[in-house]
């Protein structure tokens, strides 16, 4: 068993029509201590992805950073995007309500990865 690694991978998210990218690229590093993970990512990301971020790591304890190697803007989840409430955050985030998916995949993927 590993007791320490690391991984670290950007995914390119789809950027809002109104931004002046097409996508925005986000750093993830995920830290493997044993039977605990830190997944670090340079955005701020709604608490919204924590839980299902959580229940599908495979490991025992699971933490997440935010704006971490960088700054990459505000990543609503899809229900913030589409409650009508909006607010700072939906009115300054790079990101369109599709990059939801991939980012929460991406994540998947890194922690799977860093458990083999």
């Amino acid at each position: 068993m590993k007791i320490v690694q690391t991984l670290q991978t950007n995914v390119s998210l789809p950027a809002a029509h109104e931004y002046h990218r097409t996508e925005m690229d986000v750093a993830l590093l995920g830290v493997r201590i044993g039977d605990l993970a830190l997944l670090a990512v340079s955005g701020e990301i709604f608490n919204g992805y924590v839980g299902p971020i959580r229940q599908s790591s495979p490991f025992q304890t699971t933490l997440l950073s935010c704006v971490a190697n960088g700054y990459t803007g505000y990543l609503p989840t899809y229900e913030a995007f589409h409650d009508g409430l909006g607010g700072y955050e939906i009115s300054t985030t790079p990101y369109s309500d599709q990059a939801c998916g991939p980012f929460a995949a991406a994540c998947n993927d890194l922690l799977k990865a860093l458990a083999k």
